[in-house]
This record gives structure tokens, C-alpha cells and sequence, in this order.
């Protein structure tokens, strides 16, 4: 009896890690349309539009035709306050369509909660 607890455990540890991150890296062609898009986005500053920055912390979610990525641009970006981009895919295509230091997917356009909790986005 003992032995089947510890595998049952054991199994239920294992599974759990797995069913709780529902959102997902994106490949390495999603990387370079959601860079594509940032170029494009007249929401983000002349340098960044010019190429002048990374994306780290990409996620795409699995819930929707959402994605979110932090934005570090070539100076000083404050590591406590970072610029978020929130991307759509449409058509195939990845566009930014809000980006901020704070409040981003949590109105206009206001995303659903199940869609927050998979890009752990917060609003207060």
C-alpha cells in the first residue's frame, strides 16, 4: 500500500509541472515575424523601429492568437519596470498591438483571463 502512494506521488508530481505552463517558446521563424512586427509598430519608440533592440521572454500562448514578449531596447531599460510588447496573430501574421510599461492586455485590447494566466500577465 505504502509503495503505490509513493508512485502515485511520484506520477502526480511529475504530471503536474507539465499541465500548469500551457504557453510555449515560439520557433525560431515566430521569433523573427514577432521582431518583424515590433519594426513595424508605430507604438514603439524611432530607435527601436530601426532595429536598435531584443526581445527576451517571448512566450505565444496556447489559448489564443496571443503572444508577449519584453522589449529591451540599446540604452538603459529599468529592470524592475520592463517595456512589454502584446502581439496578435492574424491572417498568419504576427502585429503589436500594445506595448507598455504597465496595464498591457488588460484593457483595449483586454484579454481573457484564461489567456492572461497562460502569458502571466497581471492586472491590477
Amino acid at each position: 500500500m505504502r509503495k503505490l502512494f509513493i508512485i502515485a506521488a511520484a506520477l502526480l508530481a511529475v504530471a503536474l509541472p507539465a499541465v500548469a505552463v500551457a504557453s510555449r517558446t515560439p520557433s525560431h521563424s515566430e521569433k523573427k515575424q514577432l521582431r518583424s512586427a515590433v519594426k513595424r509598430s508605430k507604438l514603439v519608440s524611432k530607435s527601436i523601429r530601426k532595429g536598435h533592440f531584443h526581445l527576451r521572454k517571448s512566450r505565444i500562448s496556447t489559448r489564443g492568437p496571443w503572444a508577449k514578449s519584453v522589449i529591451l531596447g540599446s540604452g538603459y531599460t529599468d529592470p524592475f519596470n520592463p517595456n512589454v510588447a502584446l502581439f496578435k496573430r492574424r491572417h498568419g501574421h504576427w502585429k503589436l498591438v500594445d506595448a507598455g510599461t504597465s496595464g498591457v492586455g488588460c484593457s483595449k485590447p483586454r484579454l481573457k483571463r484564461s489567456v492572461r494566466k497562460d502569458l502571466k500577465i497581471r492586472c491590477s
